[in-house]
C-alpha cells in the first residue's frame, strides 16, 4: 500500500514542533487609574514583569488606539477594573473599531458595572470580540470610558495587570 501525503505549504519549524508563524500573541496594561468620561483610555504599556513574553510581531499602540499587525482574525479580549463611586449609578467602558482609521467606528462591546447603593464599589468587566482584520493599515480598536460619574475612575497600575488587553490572531482574514 502506498501512501500519499498533500502539502500546500509548511510555515515554519521549532525545536518544539511546528508552528504558524504568522501567530499572533500580545498584552498590554493600563498604567495608571483613567477618570475622564467619553474618552479614549490613553496610558497602556506592554507587561514589564520578567514572565512576560509575546508572540509575534506584536499590536502599535498610540494615543490609546490600537493598530493590528496583519490581517487576520483576531480575538480581542478586554478585562477592566471599575471602581465605581457611591453617587454614581453606573460606569463602564465600549470597545470600538474601525475599518477605516477612524473616519468613522462601531461599538463591538460595551461593559458596565454599578451598584445602587451608596456605597463606592470595585468591581471588574470583560469582553470577548472576534474581529476580521481585512486591511491591517486601516483597521483599529480602543477603549472609551462610558458613563463614569464623578469619582468612578478605571483603574490601572504600571506594575500588575489591573486592566488589561490580549490580542491573539487565531487565522487568516475570511
Amino acid at each position: 500500500m502506498t501512501s500519499k501525503l498533500l502539502v500546500d505549504y509548511i510555515e515554519g519549524r521549532t525545536s518544539s514542533g511546528w508552528t504558524d508563524s504568522n501567530y499572533e500573541l500580545d498584552q498590554w496594561r493600563l498604567t495608571d487609574t483613567f477618570s475622564t468620561n467619553d474618552a479614549n483610555i490613553t496610558g497602556w504599556e506592554r507587561p514589564d514583569d520578567s514572565s512576560f513574553g509575546r508572540i509575534g510581531t506584536g499590536m502599535t499602540e498610540s494615543s490609546g488606539i490600537f493598530t493590528f499587525p496583519s490581517t487576520g482574525v483576531y480575538l480581542v479580549t478586554t478585562n477592566v477594573r471599575i471602581y465605581v463611586a457611591g453617587n454614581d449609578a453606573t460606569a463602564g467602558y465600549v470597545v470600538k473599531v474601525s475599518t477605516d482609521s477612524g473616519s468613522s467606528s462601531d461599538t463591538v462591546a460595551s461593559v458596565y458595572e454599578g451598584d445602587t447603593s451608596s456605597n463606592d464599589s470595585n468591581t471588574s468587566g470583560s469582553s470577548s470580540n472576534l474581529i476580521n482584520v481585512t486591511n491591517a493599515s486601516t483597521f483599529q480598536v480602543w477603549l472609551k470610558t462610558a458613563a463614569l460619574g464623578s469619582g468612578s475612575t478605571i483603574r490601572g497600575n504600571t506594575n500588575e495587570n489591573q486592566s488589561m488587553i490580549t490580542f491573539e490572531r487565531k487565522g487568516p482574514a475570511q
